[in-house]
């Protein structure tokens, strides 16, 4: 454990190639994920995957994405994929159990920086490597580059948020021009002239052609509507659709069929009155980081939601304490994240990298788990 003996070495180092502090809590340790923990998560994956490539899912979760919410020209397929797993216990063996998903990306910047530290630290332990599957981390990072920029030049690319330098994930924004070379613009920052979009870089007026996409709707308020119009008024492609964040989300979960998969039922289809009600959480559609969740909802409650097509109930998962704290006998609780990227032309996505996320509470919320050094996210 020297690697990890003063501070928190990989913060140090992320910190000093984005040239921005990383605020998020992030564990000073890589996790090991054994083998076949990953096959049982890329086999609830590729039930995922079938059924977008089938159209079998977004057909049913078309109901969930409204007309004026929609934006031109979606694309064949989610750019990303992002697909949380509990780490719980079954029969005495670690299982996975899939807790949400988004047709969205995650901070592949951060982990594949990460891993590249940890890579450099650890090149003593061979079967140490970031990258999963029969994918080299050279191959994963040329994947990621070709999903996000599409052979286009890295100055008509940008990275898209809202108010992207107040974000907790700046660090990840700045990681990406790094490594891609595109910059972080505010939704704001954007004007339309003759169905171009355009950016000011360095005060030259720049086209963008392909946006790799950070921007939730929610986050827009009151600029919503404007922002839509803006990006319906132009011809630019996407790295992530904003369609599919509505497509492949929360909406799924009662479609799939896994045995990794918990039993979830849409609140507006289900007779919830026949449940045990202490074995259920309900979660709002589109909100995440645990916001909206509540754990053992009672019928009164349900019965005085007044719009329940926009909630789910999920069978409870109960999170097995699964990695040991290097500096003590405590056990801590994960909930790994697998990311895909989809390149535009390829047949089906391919697995990049996982998010580990530790805590020593109940939930993995960024949050709940900055008073440890050892808590907070980690590579995989």
């Amino acid at each position: 454990n020297n690697i990890y003996a003063k501070n928190n070495p990989v913060r140090t180092y992320l910190e000093l190639v984005a040239g921005e502090k990383v605020f998020t809590p992030t564990a000073k340790m890589p996790v090991y994920v054994p083998a076949d923990f990953i096959d049982k998560m890329l086999s609830c994956s590729e039930e995922i995957i079938e059924s977008i490539k089938s159209g079998y899912l977004q057909n049913i979760t078309q109901r969930f994405l409204k007309d004026e919410q929609s934006i031109n020209s979606i694309s064949d397929h989610p750019s990303f994929l992002s697909i949380d797993f509990a780490v719980t216990e079954k029969n005495e063996q670690l299982t996975p159990e899939l807790v949400e998903l988004q047709g969205f990306p995650s901070v592949f910047a951060y982990l594949m920086s990460s891993g590249d530290f940890y890579h450099g630290q650890l090149e003593s332990d061979l079967s140490y490597d970031w990258s999963i599957q029969d994918i080299d981390k050279y191959d994963a990072y040329v994947t990621v580059k070709e999903t996000i920029l599409n052979g286009h030049p890295p100055e008509n690319v940008i990275l898209l948020d809202y108010l992207p330098e107040q974000q907790t994930t700046l660090f990840d924004f700045k990681l990406t021009r790094s490594l891609f070379g595109i910059e972080s613009i505010c939704v704001t920052q954007l004007t339309a002239e003759d169905g171009t979009l355009y950016y000011n870089k360095d005060d030259v007026k720049t086209p963008v052609h392909r946006i790799y996409n950070r921007l939730v709707h929610s986050d827009l308020g009151d600029k919503l509507q404007d922002t839509l119009d803006l990006l319906n008024s132009v011809e630019v492609e996407w790295a992530a659709h904003p369609d599919w964040y509505y497509l492949v989300s929360k909406p799924a979960l009662p479609l799939i069929e896994s045995p990794y998969n918990p039993e979830a039922f849409y609140l507006d289809r289900v007779n919830f009155k026949n449940l045990d009600l202490n074995d259920y959480v309900l979660k709002p559609l589109f909100d995440y980081s645990g916001n909206g969740v509540t754990l053992s909802p009672d019928v009164s409650l349900l019965d005085s939601i007044p719009d329940p097509e926009n909630y789910i109930i999920q069978k409870k998962i109960d999170y097995a304490p699964c990695v040991k704290s290097p500096d003590s006998n405590q056990m801590f609780k994960a909930e790994i994240r697998l990311l895909y990227a989809w390149p535009d032309n390829d047949e089906a996505p391919i697995p990049i990298c996982l998010l580990v996320r530790l805590t020593d509470g109940d939930t993995v919320t960024a949050s709940k788990n900055n008073h440890s050094e050892w808590l907070g996210g980690a590579v995989g």
